[in-house]
């Protein structure tokens, strides 16, 4: 992740002191199936964990982007006064770091998504895996342990049936960067027939070559493997998690907010990326870091342009105060007392 040890940051107001990053979405290699082209931009903490699953603001091939931030810092108080709750992030790369109401409403889909689907989601192994917390990811593998047995024969007899192995396809191209609290992500998906399961165990999804045979992620030379989402999984869990909330067959806890969280602001402006092919030939032909040379109409194809940036270098703070102190009702007591007994002279 680029700038995840916060190094870089921005020491001049403006668009021409922020970030500017050139994305290259290798329109070639998506699939005729595929309903969407381009990235999706995540705007976090330092140390908030994304999984990249949800959110996030959408950028187009073809469009140069000026993404304007302004950041709240907000201090809320506890109990008795207040309702914030200091919540310890599972997924969090420092242990001091809680969780916030995004990563909680994460926090809650994923292990929702486990039970239902029997699988881990793909990015959640894979965060864990990164960040060497294999104590958490134990803890997942062992609610799957009952479920295993079935998937490993449902695919078993599936293969022996076909005489081959289902697998799948996906573009992987991912550009991630931070710019103080930024990442990005390639939005290509796939859509694919998927058999269903002949086995006569209780119902499960498809089960698929996971996606480490594809993405070549150090994960794949351990033993979780065979308990990873495949990608037509993954899709089709998150379908039957979104059907049953919507109908209300699940309701989750809510979650509390941080005593002590940013907020992030967030202004949007599009423009035409390259804006004429003069501009083109003149300014980007030979700027633009490319394997093979590039056209006009290849850049408007493929390529985005973003910018993000602080307008200004100021930082808003909301800080939540108690609002009657003891001390306070000491001193109006103190100052009664007087008046009383001079009345009851």
């Amino acid at each position: 992740e680029l700038n995840d040890d916060g190094k870089l940051k921005q020491t001049v107001g403006g668009v021409n002191g922020g970030l500017v990053i050139d994305l290259d979405a290798n329109v070639d290699h998506y699939l005729f199936t595929t309903m969407t082209k381009g990235f999706v931009v995540f705007i976090r903490d330092q140390d908030e964990t994304i999984m990249l699953n949800r959110g996030g603001y959408v950028v187009s091939p073809g469009v140069e982007n000026f993404i304007k931030l302004t950041t709240t810092t907000h201090t809320r108080l506890g109990k008795p006064h207040g309702t914030c709750k200091n919540v310890p992030s599972k997924f969090g790369k420092y242990d001091h770091h809680y969780e916030s109401v995004r990563e909680c409403v994460q926090r809650q889909r994923m292990e929702v998504m486990v039970d239902m689907c029997h699988c881990i989601p793909w990015y959640l192994a894979d965060r864990l895996f990164t960040l060497n917390k294999t104590d958490i990811l134990d803890t997942y593998v062992e609610r799957l342990q009952l479920h295993q047995p079935a998937r490993e024969r449902g695919r078993r007899k599936r293969q022996s049936e076909d005489g081959t192995t289902n697998t799948d396809t996906e573009n992987t191209d991912t550009d991630n960067t931070d710019t103080e609290n930024t990442e990005t992500e390639n939005t290509d998906t796939e859509n694919e027939t998927v058999e269903e399961s002949p086995t006569t165990d209780s119902p499960q999804p498809p089960t698929t070559t996971p996606w480490y045979f594809v993405t070549n992620e150090p994960l794949h030379e351990t033993d979780y493997v065979n308990l990873i989402c495949g990608f037509v999984e993954m899709y089709i869990c998150d379908k039957k998690l979104e059907t049953a909330e919507m109908e209300g067959e699940i309701e989750f806890e809510p979650c509390p907010e941080p005593c002590e969280y940013h907020e992030w602001n967030v202004e949007i402006a599009s423009t035409l990326f390259p804006p004429s092919e003069e501009y083109f030939d003149k300014f980007l032909r030979d700027q633009l870091y490319l394997p093979n040379t590039p056209t006009y109409d290849s850049i408007r194809e493929n390529m985005a342009r973003v910018h993000i940036y602080y307008d200004e270098l100021k930082v808003n703070q909301m800080v939540q105060t108690k609002a009657y102190e003891p001390q306070n009702f000491v001193a109006e007591f103190g100052g009664t007392v007087p008046a009383v007994m001079a009345t009851l002279r």
